[in-house]
């Protein structure tokens, strides 16, 4: 019994190290050591954002509601390999739980990554959502920031 207790806790503390430390530790230099903000909107048409020569663009359906899944896009070009794409989604200092989306890269189409994403209702009745994009291309992370709105 004791041995199935110790073998319980070290799962455990595996899995909370992993939660903590997934996708990968990356190193932060340059431009990825800043996220930037989107000057527009991604909800119905492509936002873009420029890391140096590295540009993320973000597109989402016209139509974004709380509780009804949606599909992301999010095309990556200046940067090769990207080994993974990330959207995290918040609201401004509310908690929202956490919204982590992995994208995953469409074959045949270049540097074009697709997911899927379902955000909570807010309980105050608050619709704006900034969106965190995070691509890593071997030791480089590129971060940048869309702000949007849910419809009613």
């Amino acid at each position: 019994m004791n041995k199935w207790l110790g073998l319980g806790g070290a799962l455990v503390a595996v899995l909370i190290t992993a939660w903590f430390v997934w996708p990968v530790e990356v190193e932060k230099t340059g431009d990825a050591a800043r996220i930037r903000q989107a000057d527009c909107n991604p909800v119905g048409h492509p936002c873009q954002v420029r890391l140096g020569d590295v540009i993320l663009t973000l597109t989402l359906p016209a139509k974004v509601r709380a509780m009804q899944a949606f599909d992301m896009e999010l095309r990556v070009q200046g940067v090769d390999p990207v080994e993974h794409a990330v959207i995290e989604m918040n609201m401004a200092e509310m908690d929202m739980g956490r919204n982590r989306f992995v994208l995953k890269p469409t074959p045949g189409q270049g540097k074009t990554w697709r997911g899927t994403a379902m955000l909570p209702a807010c309980m105050s009745g608050r619709s704006d959502w900034l969106a965190e994009v995070t691509v890593v291309s071997g030791k480089r992370q590129y971060q940048a920031r869309f702000s949007f709105a849910l419809e009613p």
